[in-house]
């Protein structure tokens, strides 16, 4: 047992978690979904196929919503080896996992992750943990998850102080809602059969926990096996809700609260069984067969805008005898109903109060009132579908064309030209930037709105551009007009013979979406070569020469330069360095030539002048000197991507 006088609630709540990266990669997605039970069924699924293999031609394979409880796994120190808390690490238990998806997953990323405590309280016999991790994309900054982690240290409660059990809790009370289970029959029945080795696939993913491997440590927490993994069995569920629910549509899942209340034995069959509750129960009783309900039981709210919109599909097809489908032309209608636009022109005379209510306050206080109301009485107030009405509307149409891309490699022949428009206290840094040049040269030949320019990647503004070039892509926004082949040739002659010459393009043609998903993932694997000039402060023997070039998959440690610390997260990244050569300088015994080729994302400059020990091993400690670095070229972006054909 823990002795709990040792439990120090306030150094627990004083504790501050470093930021942590966590990256991935396609196989470390499709391991993921074998661990979850994806394809055992059957090995060419046409519902779960996609998870596992680029189905179809796709370019990415589809990520679970659930692969997001990884995430939080580097968040948690090995043993929660926190300040204040002691405990038997056998007896700690996986209890509750929360998510908040908030976009789609790419099929490989780099993430940064920070993480922060939630809540703590004492149970008595247990004290539990909840740790909340938000992950961001590191490239855009983007939040795509969040998970709050709910662990069990039994055998470490009653360390409160006073009559009344301690209890911190750092988020709204009415973000999780309690979940009972209904006495009436479930909507849905799904039955999955677990493998013998299925904890043992599961931990592949990263959880290590012995508690799901090793027999003697299972019987040490009370187990006469080891135990499946709470996490794999939350796969399982949603993998199951995806299946029965969403027809296939893993977009469609918003959030996911999984209580592990009982555990599993790896072979033992799982049944999930699947209810609506709550306003959705009594559209279910009216409408639970057809298509556009079914699609949306899983989504937090649906407006009446979808609802008409999935209301209508089926009808429109058949008035019109064809199928449904997606293209790049996009036609907006707007419908106005002059009694209905009185109504909202009357209320904005009134100024608006400014103290607003959270969300999350305005929806508890909605779902309170309409607990009130029940079957035929709620019917009546929210009837639908709507009455008809005897007037005409006013319709306004508008269209637009969804984004098309442009994809290339791009040269920077200048150090004082920037990837982006720089602009400060409204003054330009730079003479130009590579973005206005390609994007401005493609937008009038395109007739569209705007642009967004993307790269696989950016180079300082003193730093040039050079070999095959760096992967890039324009987002043309709304083109009205879509050029030829021979069009997107000569723009890439003309931005190529611009006076003066600071950009150069490469391979430009016009590619679909997916080439956004496919830059990306090359960007996470790739390499980088270049050339720079290097100053010692010391004249360096043929041995220091020796010793640079020899140099062969050296792993370094970097944390977050000094120049960049403002605008980035203070983390420690490992990053390999696979060759240096090193030449001199004619006439000269302190500046010499550096040629190297690292891993993506390595800072270079830092390398060479260690960035005050920062970045360790450096050209300098190496040589045990001053070292600087005066230019640099990116030489080579070794990626698979809009290479010459």
């Amino acid at each position: 047992m823990t002795d709990n006088s040792e439990f120090n609630p306030e150094l627990v709540l004083a504790h501050k978690f470093p930021e942590r990266a966590f990256a991935y990669t396609e196989r470390d997605v499709a391991l993921y979904a074998l661990g979850v039970g994806a394809c055992a069924r059957n090995a060419v699924d046409a519902d779960e196929l996609k998870y596992v293999y680029h189905e179809n031609g796709q370019n990415s394979i589809q990520v679970l919503p659930t692969f997001a409880a990884l995430f939080s796994l580097e968040s948690i120190p090995d043993g929660i080896s926190l300040p204040g808390i002691q405990y038997d690490p056998h007896l700690l238990l996986h209890g509750q996992q929360y998510i908040e998806v908030y976009k789609a997953f790419p099929s490989c990323a780099s993430l940064d992750n920070k993480v922060s405590l939630a809540g703590l309280h004492d149970k008595g016999k247990a004290a539990i943990l909840e740790i909340e991790t938000k992950s961001y994309e590191r490239e855009s900054g983007e939040l795509l998850c969040m998970n709050r982690t709910t662990v069990y240290l039994r055998g470490a409660g009653g360390f409160s102080k006073a009559s009344k059990p301690f209890s911190y809790v750092n988020y709204a009370s009415n973000q999780v809602p309690a979940v009972k289970i209904p006495k009436s029959p479930p909507f849905a029945l799904y039955e999955d059969c677990t493998q013998a080795s299925q904890a043992l696939l599961y931990r592949l993913s990263g959880d290590y926990n012995p508690l799901h491997s090793d027999p003697s440590i299972a019987k040490v927490a009370g187990f006469s096996a080891p135990i499946l993994h709470g996490l794999c069995t939350l796969g399982f569920a949603v993998r199951a809700i995806i299946k029965c629910i969403c027809k296939g549509d893993s977009n469609m899942v918003k959030n996911i609260s999984g209580r592990f209340l009982l555990h599993v034995y790896p072979g033992e069959t799982l049944i999930t069984e699947m209810w609506l509750d709550g306003l959705r129960l009594d559209l279910k009783r009216k409408y639970g067969s057809e298509p556009w309900f079914q699609q949306w039981l899983l989504s937090e709210r649906i407006s009446a805008k979808d609802a008409l919109k999935f209301a209508i599909e089926s009808l429109l097809e058949t008035l019109f005898d064809v199928k449904l489908g997606s293209g790049t032309l996009c036609i907006r209608l707007t419908y106005m109903d002059s009694k209905a636009s009185n109504s909202v022109e009357r209320n904005q005379g009134f100024k608006r109060k400014k103290t607003e209510f959270p969300v999350a306050e305005v929806e508890a206080e909605s779902k309170r009132c309409l607990n009130g109301w029940q079957g035929d009485n709620l019917s009546k107030c929210s009837k639908f579908p709507l009455e008809k009405v005897s007037k005409p509307c006013y319709l306004a149409l508008l269209c637009h064309r969804t984004a098309v891309y442009f994809g290339g490699r791009y040269l920077k022949y200048s150090r004082n030209v920037s990837q982006t428009r720089w602009i400060i206290d409204d003054e330009r840094m730079g003479e130009a930037s590579v973005e206005e040049i390609i994007g401005g040269s493609i937008l009038p030949m395109c007739q569209g709105d705007n642009y967004k320019f993307h790269a696989a990647g950016r180079e300082d503004i003193d730093v040039r551009m050079l070999g095959s070039g760096r992967p890039f892509l324009v987002e043309m926004q709304n083109a009205r007009q879509i050029p030829s082949e021979e069009s997107v040739k000569e723009i890439e002659t003309k931005i190529n013979q611009l006076e003066p010459k600071f950009v150069g393009v490469r391979n430009l043609k016009m590619v679909d979406s997916h080439s956004w998903t496919l830059m990306r993932e090359g960007e996470a694997e790739k390499q980088k070569q270049y050339a720079a000039l290097v100053w010692t402060s010391r004249s360096l023997e043929d041995e220091d020469l020796l010793s640079i070039s020899s140099v062969k998959d050296l792993q370094i440690l970097q944390r977050t330069p000094i120049r960049v610390l403002h605008r980035r997260s203070p983390l420690e990244r490992e990053k390999i360095i696979h060759w240096i050569k090193i030449e001199r300088m004619a006439g000269s015994s302190q500046y010499f030539l550096l040629h190297l080729c690292t891993q993506a994302g390595t800072y270079i400059k830092e390398f060479v002048h260690g960035d005050l020990g920062r970045t360790h091993p450096s050209i300098g400690s190496i040589l045990g000197c001053r070292a600087e670095i005066l230019q640099l070229d990116v030489t080579e972006v070794k990626m698979d991507c809009f290479l010459d054909e």
